[in-house]
């Protein structure tokens, strides 16, 4: 069954917010499913909630998670947002989230070019410019996916609707490690640190990761 495959988070923190008018809908095995999900995916789920700060011990809504649920992405891509929101860069963290959600601007590359900047921060950056019509590097201008960049105005402009963000037209770059901390905060679980080891490096991460010999 296709349940057993998907992943769970944005389901969950719907219920979740059900609960607040339907007390036990935030619990997945009190529900009458025709194939219930895997218990393992439920919990993995929920912990993820919680790491987001999303849902508390008891799997109920913080305000946080109130602030999640209200947005059509997935709760990592939310919390992005919110992050945003904290951080004054709320435009410009809403349109990172939606070129994630829609899978980036660029067609692949034959040749990645050389950049500094982290790829999310990079290619906001172009579509701002493709947007606003400026001369795209000769090296990307072929892989901009056009079609796509409309689908991604018409999602951002639809969380703009609801969220009082800026028009795409007034939209600026925020500081680059402004919106690295969005995505760390969506991410928490991401992210990992190279040490030495006495078999070479090893990359140290959270508990999704414990070690990765480099």
């Amino acid at each position: 069954p296709e349940i057993t495959r998907l992943e769970l988070s944005g389901v969950l923190l719907d219920l979740a917010a059900v609960a607040r008018h339907l007390p036990g809908a935030a619990d997945p095995a009190s529900l009458p499913w025709l194939d219930p999900p895997l218990p393992a995916m439920v919990e993995s789920c929920h912990g993820l909630l919680g790491l987001l700060g999303a849902v508390g011990a008891e799997g109920y809504l913080t305000p946080l998670g109130e602030e999640l649920a209200g947005a059509p992405l997935h709760p990592r891509l939310a919390r992005v947002m919110a992050e945003g929101r904290r951080r004054g860069i709320a435009g410009a963290a809403a349109l990172a989230a939606v070129l994630v959600n829609e899978g980036m601007i660029l067609r692949p590359l034959p040749a990645a070019p050389a950049v500094t900047e982290s790829d999310v921060f990079w290619q906001l950056e172009l579509f701002l410019a493709g947007k606003r019509r400026r001369e795209l590097p000769a090296a990307v201008r072929e892989a901009f996916d056009r079609p796509r960049a409309e689908r991604m105005e018409a999602l951002y402009r639809q969380l703009a609707e609801g969220g009082g963000l800026p028009s795409l037209e007034k939209l600026r770059l925020p500081a680059e490690e402004d919106l690295a901390a969005c995505f760390l905060a969506g991410f928490p679980d991401r992210v990992a640190q190279v040490r030495a080891g006495r078999t070479g490096r090893r990359a140290v991460a959270g508990s999704a990761l414990d070690r990765l010999e480099l």
